[in-house]
């Protein structure tokens, strides 16, 4: 129902204008846009906000811009978002089945506990400078 696209109103969060039945979706479906470049069109809109929303179709999902609130919730709070709003099974993409972006539940918190030992701070200022080698080669290329 077109009542659900009140969801952003009513919480005074602001929000790519939604398109009965499609939402934010209709550049995607249409070819004229990635869900990346969808979904970035919000960031761009909104930058001087800490969030914004969008609806992917009738449900709504939340845009973080705020780095610190990016991090508060990938680190403190990584309990309370577990399930993701786009789900792949591995039968149906084995390579994106086993993302951390594509799973829920048990199968999130376990693979997220097995990566988090990876990513303490001395192990990533250890790998800053490999990075960033990598990335100005990258940048050099045609």
């Amino acid at each position: 129902s077109i009542a659900s696209y009140e969801y952003f109103k009513l919480r005074g969060v602001p929000f790519v204008k939604p398109l009965p039945l499609v939402g934010g979706m209709f550049p995607v479906l249409s070819g004229a846009m990635s869900v990346v470049d969808c979904t970035s069109e919000g960031y761009r809109r909104f930058r001087a906000s800490r969030f914004s929303g969008l609806f992917m179709f009738r449900q709504p999902a939340y845009l973080i811009h705020d780095p610190e609130l990016i991090k508060r919730i990938a680190i403190a709070d990584f309990d309370h978002f577990v399930d993701h709003s786009f789900k792949f099974s591995t039968k149906m993409d084995p390579f994106l089945g086993r993302s951390l972006f594509f799973m829920d539940g048990l199968r999130w918190r376990q693979g997220r506990s097995g990566l988090s030992p990876a990513f303490t701070g001395s192990k990533m200022r250890s790998m800053f400078g490999l990075l960033t080698s990598y990335c100005e080669g990258a940048m050099e290329r045609p």
